[in-house]
């Protein structure tokens, strides 16, 4: 059928044209599907897949993986690995020839067994290095190296050693961004409780300022820092081999002290928080812990008035100020020997 006039119609163009665009629309949605199934091609997920060479040292991670195991030399002053070992949003740090971590990429990181494991594997030689060990996989469990010699010279290298401090900001942050929020917290409460028990005394600048602070992902300082959203803490795909369904350790997302909110700086001998501020108790634990702390405060009021009585009140007020002195001492080494940060990045 032929129209005349404007508007007029050819036979056969109608359908012609509903052909092309029908075309055109499955070329979209044919496009769309493809490029959702694409292999990621970030340099970081590429290393991690064992397909790229870190650079500029030119190795793939097995072969560093294999050849650094326990070179604690190497590890110590090879500065252009820990950029390709835990990439993070913030960017590539004095690597120029690292990269930042993709968003896209880190999801694509997290799904992939083969990474995630690597990532373990990366983590545990590092922990290794400052005289640690991975206890459980499952739980992030951190503790002492089992050989005391090698525990003792690496925690020496840790507390005169400042880069490392920076190290072990970049590995707490990239550690949620592939996936292992869970291993975050294990990590820095074992590093609050040896620098509480003077082994790493040195690191309590660190502590304080940095590593703890990476535990609240609800202040306005650790989303500048991370740059992080909470899509990105998605869990890695690691933690699905394990009976016990994962999730995010209690806390992660509401604690670390509230005092640290912002841009707080606590004195330098703050450090310690509460430990019932990171563990979300049940009614029943609740009731218990309060039991046991009446308890302890009724013990400890009773022993006080027993010295009272006993006329002890002198030695104890000698030795609290024995102690106070030798608390501002440590302080005072604490500022001088302590990291400071601030911007830097490695």
């Amino acid at each position: 059928m032929q129209q005349d006039g404007m508007g007029s119609v050819i036979k056969g163009e109608a359908p012609a044209a509903a052909a092309a665009a029908a075309a055109t629309a499955g070329a979209t949605v044919a496009t769309a599907a493809a490029a959702a199934v694409l292999p990621c091609r970030g340099p970081n997920y590429k290393f991690y897949k064992n397909r790229a060479k870190m650079q500029p040292i030119h190795k793939t991670i097995e072969q560093v993986l294999t050849e650094w195991d326990d070179d604690f030399e190497t590890l110590e002053w090879e500065h252009t690995f820990i950029q390709w070992f835990f990439p993070m949003f913030e960017g590539n740090g004095v690597n120029w020839h690292a990269h930042a971590l993709d968003k896209g990429e880190a999801r694509h990181m997290r799904r992939d067994m083969e990474v995630a494991q690597r990532v373990v594997r990366v983590y545990r030689l590092m922990l290794h290095f400052y005289g640690m060990e991975l206890l459980d996989e499952r739980t992030g469990e951190v503790g002492r190296h089992p050989t005391e010699k090698v525990r003792v010279e690496q925690y020496r290298n840790l507390n005169f050693s400042g880069h490392n401090n920076l190290r072990i900001t970049r590995i707490i942050t990239s550690l949620g961004q592939l996936g292992f929020v869970a291993y975050r917290r294990p990590f820095v409460e074992f590093l609050k409780k040896e620098v509480e028990h003077g082994d790493l005394k040195h690191c309590s600048g660190s502590l304080r300022d940095f590593w703890m602070r990476l535990l609240d992902p609800s202040t306005t300082w650790y989303t500048k820092k991370t740059c992080e959203s909470p899509e990105d803490r998605e869990p890695s795909v690691f933690f699905q081999q394990f009976d016990v369904p994962h999730s995010l350790p209690a806390g992660d997302d509401n604690h670390v002290g509230e005092h640290s909110g912002g841009d707080h700086h606590s004195s330098a001998g703050d450090i310690s928080t509460d430990s019932t501020d990171s563990t979300d108790h049940s009614d029943n634990e609740k009731d218990d812990y309060k039991e046991k702390a009446d308890k302890k405060k009724d013990d400890d009021k009773k022993k006080h008035d027993d010295k009272k009585k006993d006329g002890d009140e002198v030695k104890d007020g000698e030795k609290e100020k024995d102690g106070d002195d030798k608390m501002a001492d440590a302080d005072a080494d604490d500022m001088a020997d302590a990291d400071t940060e601030g911007s830097a990045s490695v």
